[in-house]
């Protein structure tokens, strides 16, 4: 199993953006006029080279990418509950990586169900980060790097790299800014071989489950701040001489 992590958090350029009173926009175009309809139902502006265009507010509003608007919009989106009954989305990977309308796609259905599925992704090493780089540059790498294996190992360091299950969790929920995506590829299974299932928790909706039953127990999780260390094993000494 190889795993990447990119970040998602990417800056977004606002299409009109303020500037000592006039409008800007990409490019050499500047706006010359501007006027709203009747109700303030449209805006109509008149560009330097003379082309003329009308946005409804309605649309303007929508696509507002100020950060008042973003971080309005954000707290407004939430997940779809993660039913048992539900189908995994699937996507095609070929796709996903050639077509934006199938990223997009794709990326709508993380933020709205939590989990999708890749499919024909290939058993070609380090597709994961081709696959993870298609959204964005690949983050949290300090400790295991852009991508590592999940193997059993015969001397293993992390319960991670044995033939154990292993119980539902989160990884790097250590770092102060955990990672918002992460992107697993399975390349090898024996078709001789038990388990291998993987499992998914609708972590939102057992919030609110721990919400509704402990309240208070809650509020003190949601409010009080708490640390969170990653404890190594130590590397082996080695002298000068290269003995252990």
């Amino acid at each position: 199993m190889r795993k990447a992590t990119p970040n998602v958090t990417t800056k977004v350029r606002r299409s009109l953006e303020a500037s000592e009173g006039r409008h800007g926009v990409a490019g050499q175009l500047e706006p010359m006029h501007t006027c709203t309809s009747a109700g303030d139902s449209r805006v109509s502006i008149t560009w330097s080279d003379g082309h003329l265009s009308s946005y409804g507010t309605a649309w303007l509003r929508e696509h507002d990418n100020s950060p008042s608007a973003l971080h309005e919009r954000s707290h407004g989106s939430r997940p779809a509950p993660l039913c048992a009954w539900d189908a995994i989305p699937k996507v095609d990977a070929r796709e996903y990586m050639e077509d934006d309308g199938a990223l997009y796609k794709t990326l709508r259905k993380v933020n709205r169900v939590g989990v999708v599925l890749l499919e024909n992704a290939g058993v070609e090493e380090g597709t994961v980060l081709d696959l993870a780089r298609r959204v964005a540059p690949v983050s949290h790498h300090t400790l295991y790097g852009d991508m590592f294996d999940v193997v059993s190992q015969a001397n293993p360091r992390n319960m991670a790299y044995t033939n154990e299950r292993l119980r539902m969790h989160m990884d790097l929920v250590y770092y102060e800014s955990a990672p918002g995506l992460q992107l697993l590829h399975c390349l090898e299974f024996d078709e001789g071989g038990k388990g291998g299932q993987t499992s998914f928790l609708d972590a939102f909706a057992a919030a609110d489950h721990f919400r509704e039953k402990f309240p208070e127990k809650f509020e003190v999780l949601s409010r009080v701040p708490t640390t969170f260390e990653k404890i190594r094993a130590a590397a082996p000494r080695v002298d000068g001489e290269g003995r252990k």
